[in-house]
């Protein structure tokens, strides 16, 4: 669904987890851009924390669209579901992005 593919790739970043894609050619030849782009912001993510426990989580805004995730290795991520930047103690956060902090 590639109308909330950002939206996908943010929940896996903020949980930790791998993606999940169906290929084949046609849609590699389509998406072939946004699958690499997911991989490069995803999977150097998991380099780094996966095999870490997520030891907190939690809505940092009242409406759930900015929401923090820490791992056991210290390692914590913001992410951005909203439709508009948000600013982090002095970093500025995209919307539709997020923010990985190391403790």
């Amino acid at each position: 669904m590639p109308e909330i593919w950002w939206k996908k790739d943010l929940f896996d970043i903020l949980y930790g987890t791998a993606p999940v894609w169906c290929l084949d050619r046609p849609r590699w030849e389509k998406f072939s851009e946004t699958f690499i782009e997911s991989y490069k912001n995803i999977g150097h993510w998991l380099e780094q924390i996966g095999y870490d426990e997520m030891v907190s989580h939690r809505f940092v805004t009242p409406d759930h669209q900015v929401q923090e995730s820490v791992f056991s290795s210290g390692e914590k991520v913001i992410v951005n579901f909203g439709d508009s930047e948000y600013l982090h103690e002095d970093k500025t956060i995209s919307a539709r992005s997020f923010l990985k902090i190391s403790e």
